[in-house]
């Protein structure tokens, strides 16, 4: 009987070199350069915009609700955030709108 465990590194062993031979080395770097600019990304807009959105909105519920003008003040927050990362795409773009 074949042991469960070396079957299973067996199998994912072959899977990792097949998708690898599958792969050609141009296909791996565009796969790892997407990979990298989607958490960069995610990364930039947590940080410009979820965080400090989560904070405004902690920081207004401290008396148990939420005023209209720490509305305005959360989304003023999110618009900032949004423009920020809209400044960091147009570096990376190098300011081209298509």
């Amino acid at each position: 009987m074949i042991n469960y465990q070396q079957f299973t590194a067996g199998a994912t062993g072959t899977a990792v070199s097949a998708t690898g031979f599958a792969l050609s080395v141009t296909q791996l770097q565009s796969v790892l350069s997407l990979a990298a600019t989607v958490i960069g990304l995610l990364i930039t807009v947590a940080t410009s915009i979820v965080i400090p959105v989560i904070h405004k909105i902690i920081e207004a519920k401290k008396d148990g609700k939420i005023t209209k003008d720490e509305a305005i003040d959360i989304v003023d927050t999110a618009k900032d955030g949004l423009d920020k990362v809209k400044d960091e795409i147009d570096k990376i773009d190098g300011g081209k709108d298509e």
